[in-house]
């Protein structure tokens, strides 16, 4: 299924994520969707989105800045070596699982890089709407796990660009993607298993002896993201409660219903 395997190694491996990564970083920050209307299903369906520059007075909301990393995210993932292997459907799948996982780890790792110690927002905007407010007054735990729990954890194992791009792919190829084909499961297995090794043979150059366990600290990142996930779920479970008219304009709502399935 995977040819040229001896392509992937660590000295080329790195300079393509990377490259990928800050596109993805420059779109979010200085770019607008090219309709206020685009949605997730455009993206998925269009081979190439054609972002524009953001007009000096746009001024996005907590709102307008979730969709457009949702978006920007999509096309980064749509434009991964393996991901042009899927079928159009196999590759809807892929994005609708594996979307949201992408943007927790890589705004994290983002800010944790600028030594922030909570995510939000391009121009200091909160990750949480306004509207969040009651759901916060009434669960404020919510507020700290969701916005530093994986950045504190990121900062503890003081984490390496390369360990990030690596632990990013294989997070992001979690063959356990609901509605896609054996085939697709597959392919993300056997590239899921050669960034792990890509990881371990990172550990085994940097750490030497120690290089087992640092390779399971990150890997517990995993787990890390996963509470985090939980706790975005209930938030906006709760969001849809206490404000029920707010429930279709949260776009990551799709990515909770994908969780809840699970």
């Amino acid at each position: 299924m995977i040819r040229n395997i001896e392509k992937f190694d660590l000295s080329n491996v790195f300079p393509p994520l990377l490259q990928l990564e800050k596109r993805k970083r420059y779109i979010i920050e200085n770019c607008q969707l090219p309709s206020r209307a685009f949605t997730f299903e455009e993206a998925a369906n269009e081979k190439t989105i054609d972002f524009v520059m953001k007009s000096p007075d746009i001024i996005f909301d907590s709102f307008g800045w979730e969709a457009m990393t949702q978006i920007a995210t999509t096309d980064y993932l749509k434009k991964l070596s393996f991901s042009k292997m899927m079928t159009s459907a196999d590759l809807k799948a892929f994005l609708k699982s594996s979307y949201l996982d992408c943007i927790l780890l890589s705004t994290a790792m983002h800010y944790y890089s600028l030594n922030c110690e909570k995510i939000y927002f391009p121009g200091g905007i909160d990750v949480f709407p306004k509207e969040m407010e009651l759901v916060l007054n009434f669960k404020p735990e919510l507020d700290s796990r969701i916005k530093s729990r994986l950045i504190g954890r990121l900062a503890e194992l003081k984490i390496t660009n390369e360990e990030f791009l690596l632990l990013n792919m294989i997070f992001i190829c979690n063959p356990s993607v609901l509605h896609i084909s054996k085939t697709g499961g597959l392919l993300l297995a056997n590239f899921q298993q050669i960034y792990s090794d890509l990881l371990l043979k990172y550990c085994q150059m940097t750490y030497q002896q120690h290089a087992p366990t640092r390779f399971t600290d990150l890997l517990s990142l995993c787990h890390v993201m996963a509470l985090t996930k939980k706790d975005i779920c209930n938030a906006i479970l709760l969001l849809q409660f206490y404000e029920p008219g707010v429930e279709g304009k949260v776009i990551i709502k799709s990515a909770v219903r994908h969780m809840l399935k699970h």
